[in-house]
């Protein structure tokens, strides 16, 4: 196992908003992030909001706990109910 698996809950990663805010959020707390241009698409239990950066810069600093399963789609693997053909279901409803 990698290491930042086993600390991905300790330390929250930094989005900046489409308003310049920052956003800190726990890693489990993420569903999945959806590619935009150069934006992405921050998808959590209770809110979606966009951000600065594309996918590949923020697959680079997410836990191991984070996969590509799209070109378009980096999905929190804790949070997949099933897999099935070409849909993936989460906690809270299909990517």
């Amino acid at each position: 196992k990698r290491m930042d698996s086993i600390t991905s809950d300790i330390n929250k990663i930094a989005f900046r908003d489409t308003n310049k805010n920052y956003r800190y959020l726990f890693p489990s707390d993420i569903l999945y992030l959806k590619a935009a241009a150069q934006w992405s698409i921050v998808h959590t239990k209770t809110e979606t909001f966009q951000v600065w950066g594309l996918l590949a810069d923020y697959e680079k600093s997410l836990p191991y706990s984070f996969r590509r399963i799209h070109k378009s789609y980096l999905v929190n693997m804790k949070h997949i109910r099933r897999i099935s053909n070409y849909t993936v279901l989460l906690d809270l409803g299909e990517v």
